[in-house]
């Protein structure tokens, strides 16, 4: 079953396990199949809500796991699985009131995925993406290829052909000399604001070295305001 959390991380604020709140008459085969199918509700609950909302697979959002402990508190609460002593009402508005609000705040930066190396790589240096910017950068996939044992060129789907990257060295380079009035030191007459780049990367030599043709793969997502044009403020999320 998906979910963002394990039945091990369910407790509530307190750190009291939501088990030992579960009525004695349920075996633990039981109240693990109760606790289970609250899960489950609660991640097509969260996932009914991100629905449209982004590319960013949610599985890299830390933040959901926490939501979706609340969600399966507050079910579990005014469910007939509960000891009676429990102010359960109370409680569970405060933890579904709770998930509610963080789910309706939720923001999201852009984000990259590991890079994926070519199965047929000679050399074995590694990419490390090391920063992805909100600001620039956009839903695509980037392939760095290289041209030789030190360089390689680097080809975004959307964003089309950047300078060559030299390996063992930050990409791109910062360069504030010569009166250069762009940010990393970039100039391509037609990707203008290419100075703003969208990530900060490095591919570092192996024990091998690489020969042309080796390449890294790596999808990147958009931040949610840029997905959708807006450049500042967060997004109001049903």
């Amino acid at each position: 079953m998906s979910t963002y959390s394990s039945n091990a991380e369910i407790q509530f604020d307190t750190g009291r396990s939501v088990v030992e709140l579960l009525s004695e008459e349920l075996t633990a085969d039981e109240q693990q199949n109760v606790i289970s199918s609250a899960r489950e509700r609660a991640f097509n609950t969260i996932n009914s809500k991100l629905k449209g909302k982004t590319a960013i697979p949610a599985f890299h959002i830390d933040v959901l796991k926490q939501i979706e402990i609340d969600f399966v508190l507050s079910d579990l609460l005014v469910g007939a699985f509960t000891l009676e002593s429990m102010n359960q009402s109370e409680w569970a508005e405060k933890y579904s009131e709770r998930a509610k609000s963080a789910l309706a705040e939720l923001y999201f930066d852009a984000s990259a995925e590991e890079p994926i190396a070519y199965s047929g790589n000679v050399g074995n240096g590694t990419l490390k993406i090391i920063s992805v910017f909100s600001e620039f950068a956009k839903e695509e996939t980037w392939v760095f290829t290289a041209l030789n044992a030190t360089e390689f060129s680097v080809v975004g789907s959307v964003s089309g052909t950047f300078p060559t990257l030299t390996i063992d060295t930050d990409y791109p380079e910062k360069d504030w000399g010569l009166g250069n009035i762009y940010d990393y030191g970039i100039k391509l007459s037609n990707y203008p604001t290419l100075g703003r780049t969208p990530f900060i990367c490095r591919i570092n030599n192996g024990s091998v070295a690489f020969e042309q043709y080796d390449n890294f793969k790596v999808k990147m997502f958009a931040s949610e305001s840029s997905r959708r044009g807006i450049s500042t403020g967060r997004l109001i999320r049903g």
